[in-house]
């Protein structure tokens, strides 16, 4: 089953390499796998690996900088509230440094959906 859509529509949309069926920015970051989602149209699985691959390695360096963050955050913030040495490091990067984390998502997604060239294996 073949989608058949405004032209002008699927233009700036990104459709189903087997069935042209449109998926959204949204369906792509909402994806349980990453670079990997499932078309709505025909449920072929979409995978995208020439964006996925090169954002690997500054995915890994921006953990490293985000859990450096987290503790240089928490040694500003010891001498002011002493309590906050007992506090684990994870919750103090979810809590402090969360919308960074979202932020940078968001824009992986965002140009995942832009540059990636998508595909659907064949069983």
């Amino acid at each position: 089953m073949k989608y058949v859509g405004n032209s002008t529509m699927r233009k700036n949309m990104r459709v189903c390499p087997s069935c042209l069926h449109p998926f959204t920015k949204r369906e792509l970051g909402e994806a349980w796998i990453p670079f990997s989602l499932k078309c709505k149209g025909c449920g072929a699985y979409i995978h995208e690996l020439k964006v996925s691959l090169s954002l690997l390695i500054p995915g890994l360096l921006f953990a490293l900088v985000m859990v450096e963050l987290a503790e240089w955050l928490q040694e500003q913030i010891a001498p002011i509230l002493p309590i906050i040495k007992e506090v684990p490091l994870s919750l103090i990067i979810v809590v402090c440094l969360g919308p960074l984390y979202y932020g940078a998502i968001r824009k992986m997604v965002d140009f995942t959906y832009k540059n990636g060239r998508f595909f659907v294996r064949k069983r």
